[in-house]
């Protein structure tokens, strides 16, 4: 097997485990980045590595990924190996909890003391959801949340981490940051997203009562952030039809050409970009159309 096949196993197995108590402290992420600078992982392999270091991963999933490792592996240097980096990892917070002081004892010990490989995932099966996994109040819930709506997701997310709490309903956040992400779509188009276009994004969200400045800010950093990394459009598109009736997707719709006239005039690109939420909305060609024709009754008049 390619060492690189082996390497990518690896870090995602130890990512698996990073993120088995719901959170990626920056300490275990930099040393994830660092084993990947050490492995010389190339950008083909990074790319198929960065989601289980930017996303949470599952029980299962996890369990999936350690024994998808093991597998790979079968000398008692190479399980040294392991040992070593997954000991280096939990340390490097310098703040070992006594869970994963508990999953490092019998993890070791398991994997020293047995060779057949069926033994130990045997012995394992169970081991992280019993000592280091900790399901968080409603976690079921977070990724259901993150597969509809990753915007909604590491809104929440961020404003936790900066220890706030919007008074707005989840209904109307859910609603707010499909809108935000469809916009980001619609600047993104030429492959950038300009300051410009951002205060446009910022300015249809700050809406009276909607959002403290704080707020503001940080849901107008988790669009750019989410866009320029890729954020599934269908799926966005798909959430605002739910969520959305006729005329919020019309002014959704009006709200696009504005954006992407924010440069005085509309490139391809951003027309085609702005049909195909046109049309994933259910809206008419002659929806489309009108929308288009008003915006340049606008740019004539101005």
């Amino acid at each position: 097997m390619p060492p690189e096949a082996k390497n990518l196993s690896l870090l995602k197995a130890l990512a698996a485990i990073a993120w088995a108590d719901g959170h990626l402290s920056n300490e275990e992420l930099n040393y994830l980045k660092h084993l990947a600078l050490k492995f010389n992982l190339s950008d083909k392999a990074w790319v198929k590595l960065e989601p289980y270091l930017d996303d949470p991963v599952s029980l299962g999933e996890g369990e999936t990924l350690i024994k998808d490792f093991l597998s790979k592996i079968n000398t008692p240097k190479e399980k040294k190996e392991l040992l070593d980096y997954l000991e280096e990892m939990i340390n490097a917070d310098q703040q070992v909890t006594p869970e994963e002081l508990e999953f490092l004892k019998k993890f070791s010990q398991i994997i020293r003391d047995t060779s057949a490989l069926g033994i130990i995932q045997g012995k394992l099966k169970g081991l992280f959801g019993k000592t280091l996994f900790k399901p968080a109040a409603g976690r079921d819930n977070e990724l259901s949340e993150y597969t509809h709506n990753k915007l909604l997701y590491k809104l929440r997310r961020r404003l936790a981490e900066a220890k706030l709490e919007s008074e707005l309903p989840l209904e109307r956040l859910n609603y707010l940051t499909l809108f935000g992400g469809l916009m980001g779509r619609v600047a993104y188009a030429d492959g950038h997203i300009s300051a410009e276009e951002l205060q446009k994004i910022r300015a249809q969200l700050n809406q009276p009562g909607q959002f403290t400045p704080s707020e503001l800010d940080i849901l107008t950093t988790v669009i750019e952030d989410q866009t320029l990394k890729g954020l599934d459009h269908f799926r966005l598109t798909s959430e605002f039809f739910k969520v959305s009736d006729r005329q919020q997707r019309l002014m959704l719709l009006d709200c696009l050409f504005g954006l992407a006239a924010a440069d005085r005039q509309l490139s391809y690109q951003e027309i085609e970009d702005i049909r195909s939420i046109a049309y994933g909305l259910g809206l008419s060609h002659k929806d489309f159309i009108e929308a288009k024709l008003k915006y340049l009754h606008r740019a004539d008049s101005a």
